[in-house]
């Protein structure tokens, strides 16, 4: 085997890593969607069942048996929410994770290389303007406002906590309001 032979076959090698990557890489990117979509989902329907439940609660009957039925209802509602951010959390986190060490195998500078370095490390990232090269644009975490927007994980992962947290002042309520009857 000639040392022609031999390039032929390590670039055919790398040529075939690469394209395994980057169907890796799209698999990671179309998960890591997934699993934001389900997050914004889950949390669309357990707001609403708490609301029915809430709704319930105040226009239903005045029966206290009735309320510490819905109370306990609320708090594991909550805590089923809370279960399910938190493992979709898990998962984004590794898709993401995943697709930034492909991009580092790779020696790509891609999305999730960039999301780290801006909202993990506040670090700014410099990108080319396609339309004027001359003229490089920078992205910064200074440029995202409002600044809680940037921790939505943060308050999403906390509402079904201090929706629990209402729920159990609700049965608390619920039972004395029940025992003094």
């Amino acid at each position: 085997m000639g040392v022609e032979d031999h390039n032929q076959q390590e670039h055919a090698g790398r040529s075939k890593r690469s394209q395994e990557a980057l169907k890796e890489y799209e698999l990671m990117i179309n998960l890591y969607m997934h699993e934001d979509n389900f997050m914004l989902r889950a949390a669309e329907i357990f707001i609403l069942l708490n609301g029915a439940l809430a709704a319930a609660a105040k226009f239903g009957a005045v029966v206290a048996p009735v309320h510490v039925i819905l109370a306990v209802l609320g708090i594991a509602t909550c805590y089923c929410w809370r279960g399910v951010l938190l493992s979709a959390e898990m998962h984004h986190d590794l898709r993401a994770y995943r697709a930034r060490q492909i991009e580092a195998e790779m020696g790509w500078k891609g999305t999730f290389h960039n999301e780290q370095l801006v909202f993990h490390y506040g670090e700014p990232v410099v990108f080319t303007d396609l339309n004027y090269p001359s003229r490089p644009q920078e992205f910064s975490p200074a440029r995202l406002e409002p600044v809680w927007l940037r921790r939505a994980f943060g308050l999403m992962r906390t509402l079904p906590i201090g929706l629990g947290a209402a729920w159990l002042a609700f049965l608390v309520y619920s039972v004395v309001q029940a025992v003094q009857r």
